[in-house]
Protein backbone atom coordinates (compact mmCIF):
# COMPACT_ATOMS: atom_id res chain seq x y z
CA UNK A 1 0.00 0.00 0.00
CA UNK A 2 1.43 3.46 -0.49
CA UNK A 3 1.48 5.38 2.72
CA UNK A 4 0.25 8.58 3.34
CA UNK A 5 2.16 10.52 6.39
CA UNK A 6 5.65 10.14 6.08
CA UNK A 7 5.28 8.63 2.50
CA UNK A 8 6.85 5.19 1.23
CA UNK A 9 5.82 1.36 0.64
CA UNK A 10 3.64 -0.60 3.82
CA UNK A 11 3.40 -3.81 3.36
CA UNK A 12 0.93 -5.91 5.66
CA UNK A 13 2.44 -8.84 7.15
CA UNK A 14 -0.64 -10.79 8.09
CA UNK A 15 1.49 -13.12 10.85
CA UNK A 16 2.93 -10.49 12.71
CA UNK A 17 -0.14 -8.26 12.40
CA UNK A 18 1.93 -5.21 11.39
CA UNK A 19 2.61 -3.22 8.43
CA UNK A 20 6.60 -2.95 7.48
CA UNK A 21 7.66 -0.20 6.15
CA UNK A 22 10.17 0.59 2.95
CA UNK A 23 11.46 3.94 1.44
CA UNK A 24 10.22 6.24 3.88
CA UNK A 25 13.37 6.19 6.02
CA UNK A 26 15.82 5.20 3.62
CA UNK A 27 17.81 8.32 4.02
CA UNK A 28 17.51 8.75 -0.04
CA UNK A 29 14.63 11.27 0.06
CA UNK A 30 12.43 12.93 2.86
CA UNK A 31 9.36 11.68 1.21
CA UNK A 32 7.59 9.01 -1.30
CA UNK A 33 4.22 9.56 -2.64
CA UNK A 34 3.27 6.58 -4.29
CA UNK A 35 0.54 6.96 -6.75
CA UNK A 36 0.54 3.73 -8.58
CA UNK A 37 1.69 0.54 -7.54
CA UNK A 38 1.96 -2.61 -10.28
CA UNK A 39 2.98 -6.33 -9.94
CA UNK A 40 5.99 -6.33 -12.31
CA UNK A 41 7.44 -10.01 -11.27
CA UNK A 42 7.58 -12.05 -8.37
CA UNK A 43 9.47 -10.07 -6.16
CA UNK A 44 9.44 -7.20 -7.88
CA UNK A 45 7.19 -3.66 -8.01
CA UNK A 46 6.78 -0.94 -10.55
CA UNK A 47 6.32 2.46 -8.54
CA UNK A 48 5.18 5.50 -10.03
CA UNK A 49 5.85 8.24 -7.57
CA UNK A 50 6.46 11.83 -7.03
CA UNK A 51 10.10 11.00 -7.61
CA UNK A 52 9.42 9.00 -11.20
CA UNK A 53 9.04 5.43 -12.06
CA UNK A 54 11.05 2.76 -9.95
CA UNK A 55 11.21 -0.66 -9.65
CA UNK A 56 11.34 -2.10 -6.48
CA UNK A 57 12.28 -5.70 -5.61
CA UNK A 58 12.94 -7.99 -2.65
CA UNK A 59 12.01 -5.96 -0.44
CA UNK A 60 15.10 -3.58 -0.77
CA UNK A 61 16.56 -2.98 -4.32
CA UNK A 62 15.23 0.68 -5.55
CA UNK A 63 15.88 1.28 -9.34
CA UNK A 64 14.78 4.24 -11.19
CA UNK A 65 13.21 3.14 -14.39
CA UNK A 66 14.51 5.03 -17.88
CA UNK A 67 12.11 4.01 -20.81
CA UNK A 68 14.41 3.74 -23.58
CA UNK A 69 13.01 5.59 -26.58
CA UNK A 70 10.67 7.95 -24.60
CA UNK A 71 13.40 10.30 -23.39
CA UNK A 72 13.95 11.28 -19.90
CA UNK A 73 10.35 11.56 -18.82
CA UNK A 74 10.45 11.66 -14.30
CA UNK A 75 6.63 13.02 -14.55
CA UNK A 76 4.42 11.73 -12.05
CA UNK A 77 1.70 9.07 -13.99
CA UNK A 78 0.49 6.02 -13.58
CA UNK A 79 0.90 2.87 -14.64
CA UNK A 80 -1.07 -0.62 -15.70
CA UNK A 81 0.29 -3.99 -16.84
CA UNK A 82 -0.90 -4.74 -20.28
CA UNK A 83 -0.39 -7.65 -22.60
CA UNK A 84 3.55 -8.32 -22.28
CA UNK A 85 4.45 -5.13 -20.83
CA UNK A 86 2.91 -2.03 -19.42
CA UNK A 87 1.19 1.11 -20.44
CA UNK A 88 2.68 4.02 -18.72
CA UNK A 89 0.92 7.91 -18.65
CA UNK A 90 2.68 11.33 -17.97
CA UNK A 91 0.96 15.01 -18.40
CA UNK A 92 0.88 15.03 -21.84
CA UNK A 93 1.13 11.21 -23.36
CA UNK A 94 0.52 7.64 -22.84
CA UNK A 95 3.61 5.05 -23.60
CA UNK A 96 3.26 1.27 -23.95
CA UNK A 97 6.79 -0.44 -23.43
CA UNK A 98 7.80 -4.08 -23.24
CA UNK A 99 8.86 -6.10 -20.21
CA UNK A 100 12.54 -4.49 -20.70
CA UNK A 101 11.07 -0.62 -20.11
CA UNK A 102 11.40 -0.25 -24.07
CA UNK A 103 9.33 2.14 -26.11
CA UNK A 104 6.75 0.14 -28.39
CA UNK A 105 4.58 3.42 -28.90
CA UNK A 106 3.52 7.09 -27.79
CA UNK A 107 0.54 8.97 -28.00
CA UNK A 108 -0.80 12.39 -27.31
CA UNK A 109 -3.22 12.02 -24.56
CA UNK A 110 -5.19 14.66 -26.35
CA UNK A 111 -5.93 16.73 -22.69
CA UNK A 112 -4.06 18.66 -20.18
CA UNK A 113 -5.17 16.88 -17.08
CA UNK A 114 -3.59 14.17 -15.13
CA UNK A 115 -4.83 11.10 -15.28
CA UNK A 116 -6.26 9.89 -11.74
CA UNK A 117 -6.72 6.38 -12.31
CA UNK A 118 -6.56 3.49 -14.97
CA UNK A 119 -8.14 0.14 -15.43
CA UNK A 120 -8.29 -2.68 -17.71
CA UNK A 121 -11.68 -2.28 -19.38
CA UNK A 122 -14.23 -4.29 -21.46
CA UNK A 123 -13.51 -5.37 -24.77
CA UNK A 124 -9.34 -4.84 -24.35
CA UNK A 125 -9.96 -1.31 -24.24
CA UNK A 126 -7.98 0.93 -21.41
CA UNK A 127 -10.14 3.86 -19.34
CA UNK A 128 -8.26 6.49 -17.65
CA UNK A 129 -10.27 8.99 -15.41
CA UNK A 130 -8.01 12.64 -15.28
CA UNK A 131 -8.55 15.61 -13.22
CA UNK A 132 -10.43 17.69 -14.88
CA UNK A 133 -11.27 16.25 -18.67
CA UNK A 134 -13.49 13.33 -17.94
CA UNK A 135 -12.87 9.85 -19.01
CA UNK A 136 -10.44 9.29 -21.66
CA UNK A 137 -10.91 5.40 -23.07
CA UNK A 138 -7.72 3.83 -25.42
CA UNK A 139 -8.65 1.34 -27.93
CA UNK A 140 -4.69 -0.03 -27.66
CA UNK A 141 -5.02 -2.08 -31.19
CA UNK A 142 -6.37 1.27 -32.91
CA UNK A 143 -4.83 3.79 -30.83
CA UNK A 144 -7.59 5.63 -30.96
CA UNK A 145 -8.30 7.66 -27.69
CA UNK A 146 -11.83 9.07 -26.88
CA UNK A 147 -12.76 11.58 -24.29
CA UNK A 148 -15.69 11.47 -22.36
CA UNK A 149 -16.44 14.72 -20.76
CA UNK A 150 -20.05 15.56 -18.63
CA UNK A 151 -21.87 18.54 -18.68
CA UNK A 152 -24.57 16.90 -16.64
CA UNK A 153 -26.03 14.98 -19.44
CA UNK A 154 -23.44 11.85 -20.44
CA UNK A 155 -25.17 8.65 -20.37
CA UNK A 156 -21.68 7.68 -18.57
CA UNK A 157 -21.84 9.61 -15.75
CA UNK A 158 -22.74 12.75 -14.38
CA UNK A 159 -21.95 16.33 -13.51
CA UNK A 160 -18.34 16.10 -12.88
CA UNK A 161 -14.90 16.30 -15.48
CA UNK A 162 -12.97 14.72 -12.52
CA UNK A 163 -12.84 10.93 -12.17
CA UNK A 164 -10.75 9.41 -9.58
CA UNK A 165 -11.80 5.80 -9.69
CA UNK A 166 -12.74 3.05 -11.94
CA UNK A 167 -14.29 -0.38 -11.18
CA UNK A 168 -15.28 -2.75 -14.37
CA UNK A 169 -16.93 -6.17 -13.67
Amino acid sequence: AGMDGSGGLGFYDQKAIKFDHYLSTDGKVDRWNISGIVMAGKDSLLLDTSKGRFLFSNKKDLTPIEIKGYGDDKTEGLSIKYENGYLLTTQDKIAFVNSQFETEFVLDKKVKSSVTCIANGPKGNIWMGTLADGLLKLNPKTKEISNYISEGNSKIYTDSRSITSLYFE
